[in-house]
């Protein structure tokens, strides 16, 4: 598919989006670590949920075989564990 015809929602996702709020969400967590806020800890237990929303987005994004959508996402379930 062409940029042109693909539906313009399926556009609004795209991998770095996600790598880009990671790492917002990665400075805010450092912040308020740095701040003693008591509930830090669960931004940083949680970060392999990155891996899995990464990979979700690579399986939707592509059209054939997503190896790497499916290394991620299996990847950021096994450190969940």
């Amino acid at each position: 598919m062409n940029p042109e015809t693909e539906p313009r929602a399926s556009r609004l996702v795209t991998p770095a989006l996600v790598v880009g709020i990671a790492i917002v969400v990665l400075g805010l967590g450092l912040l308020l670590e740095n701040l003693n806020f008591e509930y830090a800890h669960y931004i940083f237990k949680f970060w392999p949920l990155i891996l899995v929303v990464l990979g979700l987005v690579k399986l939707k994004a592509c059209h054939g075989t997503c190896v790497g959508g499916y290394l991620l996402t299996g990847a950021g379930l096994i450190l969940l564990l």
